[in-house]
């Protein structure tokens, strides 16, 4: 085993690399697809399918949903119809 933890039981830290590289390639090639066939990113896809699934759009839903902080999830993006308001900067 290899880096900070290595001697640490349980920590398998070359298996851990191997994962999250293979996750950052599956989002690329999974994000480069629904790019080039229905113009969304992959992050908005993920972002649009939880916000259909809300009975309203609160952020703190998107933030456990989602896994990630309030910041990430400010504005809602992209617009749903179920959001109270449009994001910032969306023409009137």
């Amino acid at each position: 085993m290899t880096g900070p933890d290595a001697g640490t039981p349980g920590l398998d830290w070359r298996t851990f690399d191997d994962l999250v590289r293979f996750e950052t390639a599956l989002w690329a090639r999974v994000d480069a697809a629904l790019r080039s066939e229905a113009g969304l990113t992959l992050g908005d896809f993920s972002v649009m399918t939880v916000v259909a699934g809300l009975d309203g759009c609160k952020i703190g839903d998107l933030v456990q949903a989602l896994a990630i902080t309030v910041g990430g999830a400010s504005p809602p993006t992209p617009a749903h119809p179920s959001c109270s308001s449009p994001p910032t900067g969306a023409a009137d």
